[in-house]
């Protein structure tokens, strides 16, 4: 069988039953030291005290992966005492998700980048999944043992990667069973195929075609559902059907940059919701898989999306994420009313859904502003009550956080921008220092709530402004799509454009502002220093894209070297570029204009970056060096794209705060 070359599920699911000290939020003596310049920043820095947490079913537990200093754990409490009930150390590996099975049984999942024997695709983020029974204290790895019947069926081989979060769904003798996505290869080519998982066994429920790009799991725990789609010529059909044995075409198109998404069922399994199934705007459909009837949402939601049931994809509502914050619109008039109750008793903060239990009798809330700081909060319906839980970050109370603020401002030629502006807390808005901070994608967006990169260089002083630029994704059709070419163009002076309007405006100093970013943003930063002049003082680029003609042959390269494929044909769209060798790549590519650069530059990039290359950021130091330009340059070991360990990111923060208080000091 194919194996990653990192340990396998089966190692990381042996070591997590080490037990560890009792996890505790801060203590009063550690609240004090918090004010503290230097502690404060590294509270920013490491990754949350919680990074992912669940109420279980009953509602009496809740389950978290926990950090406190150099060590990370499964934890789980007491719902209503918050008494540790359950503890066991975590490996350093990436925890992406927890998954309630029932009471005493939930499921972890965790990523790993590696190269796997025999693909050719290079290195890239592979899943993997195990079961932790916390009553026989045992944890159990997915898709390590098959049943005697793959060879019969046609596969010579498969993988102990897992394609999609678990589903739990109903087993033959009423306990709760897991459907668990993998990919096998019953020839050259892998294929996504769905499992049952039953303890330690694998047995295939149903293996896809070479299209196959999605699957419907009813609640009940039948196959219902399909997407095919062909990555070269972009046709996709939806099917649908009570069962794996009766599903029929629903409706065919063309997309050449994606297919459709299934993204939740009801609660009777007789719906399924539907994304992407135009490429104008971005509707939601419903699908009645009686009838195989397929239509529109109502048109207010157009842009929104499906919240479901973390564990079973039961969709509880819509969710729509405006400039001023995230809209949930639930379908059950009881939870609805349950919601409006709580957004008014939180009507100075920003509220988030996190979890349920089963009988809708308590709700696990995410609270941003006002006296609650960043926290958790657990509301009883019975009671009417909002219990504290805990602290989002160690350290990080409503003292260390600074005011957040919706603006929007115009373009130099009308576009209107909408903005997010962090002013630091306690601080006069008048002629601050500036960093600007703009978000990766690019077709992504920042929200407006809690951000800890933002919030950090707050802490130090800096006002902190997060364009909306053209081409940022959420904001309508017309917004992306004014972006369109461009890339290094005006969606670069978007974000100068922002500088001006807060110097004419005397909240920041024009002499004193820095650019900062990752990912798109990481290269915003480095054309902001190539392509203009007299605007920023210095730029950090963290895991920014420098070379685009190089770029584009990675993008080539991970989708092995075939141009003809949804990737290569969304970036050449999104650059107006007719080839991957288009002069105007050249064009908007930082290292090819290193002659352009008269400030200070540092580059930070992480050694298991699998989205944006290693190389680009040392292609950009080798050009800044054989200049003579100022460059420093910070490899984050063992670190990916998305700054996913604590130690990792903190150098990260570190690294950039001592920059930037060198380069555009606040003082």
């Amino acid at each position: 069988m194919v194996r990653s070359s990192e340990r396998s599920a089966a190692a990381v699911a042996v070591s997590i039953l080490v037990s560890l000290a009792v996890l505790s939020n801060a203590t009063a003596e550690e609240a004090k030291s918090a004010a503290d310049p230097a502690r404060t920043l590294e509270a920013f820095g490491r990754l949350p005290l919680i990074t992912d947490i669940a109420l279980s079913p009953d509602g009496g537990q809740v389950a978290q992966v926990a950090h406190k200093a150099d060590s990370m754990m499964l934890l789980i409490t007491d719902a209503a005492t918050h008494k540790p009930l359950h503890r066991s150390s975590l490996p350093n590996i990436k925890v992406r998700g927890l998954y309630w099975i029932n009471d005493h049984r939930l499921v972890a999942l965790r990523s790993t980048a590696t190269t796997v024997w025999g693909l050719q695709n290079g290195k890239k983020e592979w899943m993997q999944g195990f079961e932790i029974d916390l009553k026989a204290n045992k944890a159990i790895p997915f898709l390590e043992k098959f049943d005697a019947g793959l060879e019969h069926r046609g596969v010579s081989e498969t993988m102990n990667t897992v394609t999609m979060p678990p589903i739990v769904t109903p087993g033959p003798n009423g306990e709760p069973r897991l459907i668990v996505g993998g990919i096998v290869f019953p020839d050259s080519h892998g294929v996504l195929a769905l499992f049952h998982q039953d303890g330690w066994r694998s047995s295939l429920f149903v293996q896809g075609r070479l299209e196959t790009d999605d699957w419907a799991i009813s609640p009940q725990g039948e196959l219902i559902g399909r997407i095919d789609y062909n990555r070269e010529t972009g046709a996709w059909t939806i099917f649908a059907g009570p069962n794996k044995g009766a599903l029929k075409a629903v409706r065919t198109g063309s997309d050449p940059y994606g297919s459709p998404v299934f993204t939740g069922v009801s609660q009777d399994g007789e719906t399924l919701y539907v994304e992407n199934v135009e490429t104008d705007g971005n509707p939601l459909y419903r699908l009645r898989v009686a009838d195989r009837s397929l239509d529109r949402v109502d048109e207010k939601l157009s842009g929104g999306r499906v919240f479901t049931e973390r564990s079973t994809q039961i969709a509880l509502g819509y969710l729509r994420s405006g400039e001023d914050g995230a809209d949930y619109t639930f379908f059950d008039p009881k939870d609805q009313k349950l919601w409006t109750g709580i957004l008014k008793a939180f009507k100075d903060a920003k509220v988030e859904f996190e979890s349920m239990s089963a009988d809708r009798s308590k709700i696990l809330i995410k609270v941003f502003g006002g006296d609650w700081g960043y926290s958790y909060l657990l509301v009883d319906r019975k009671t009417f009550k909002a219990d504290f839980y805990a602290d989002v970050y160690d350290g990080i109370g409503p003292d260390q956080i600074s005011p957040q603020t919706l603006t929007r401002y115009k373009a130099a030629d009308g576009f209107n921008i909408p903005a997010y502006l962090t002013l630091p807390k306690g601080k006069t808005p008048k002629g601050l220092p500036l960093i600007v901070l703009p978000h990766g994608g690019p077709f992504a967006r920042d929200y407006m709530g809690f951000d800890w990169w933002s919030q950090a260089y707050a802490s130090r002083g800096y006002a902190v402004l997060q364009p909306q630029f053209r081409g940022s994704d959420g904001f309508g059709k017309a917004h992306l799509e004014a972006g369109y070419g461009e890339y290094g163009r005006k969606m670069q002076t978007d974000l100068s454009d922002g500088v001006a309007e807060l110097a004419r405006q005397g909240v920041v100093d024009p002499r004193r502002v820095a650019i900062v970013g990752a990912s798109y943003g990481g290269y915003a930063a480095l054309a902001g220093v190539a392509f203009q002049k007299d605007i920023y003082r210095c730029a950090v680029s963290v895991a920014g894209p420098a070379d685009m003609y190089r770029h584009q042959d990675y993008i080539a390269e991970k989708n092995n070297w075939y141009s003809r494929n949804p990737a290569t044909r969304y970036w050449r769209n999104y650059l107006q570029v007719k080839s991957d060798h288009d002069s105007r790549l050249g064009e908007i590519s930082p290292a090819l204009h290193a002659d352009g650069v008269s400030v200070p530059v540092m580059l930070i990039h992480g050694k298991d970056d699998t989205v944006v290359p290693f190389d680009q950021s040392r292609k950009m130091e080798r050009a800044l060096k054989a200049l003579n330009s100022p460059v420093e340059f910070v490899e984050m070991k063992g670190e990916d794209h998305w700054l996913s360990n604590s130690e990792t990111r903190l150098q990260m923060l570190t690294s950039s705060v001592k920059f930037l208080e060198t380069c555009n000091p606040v003082g």
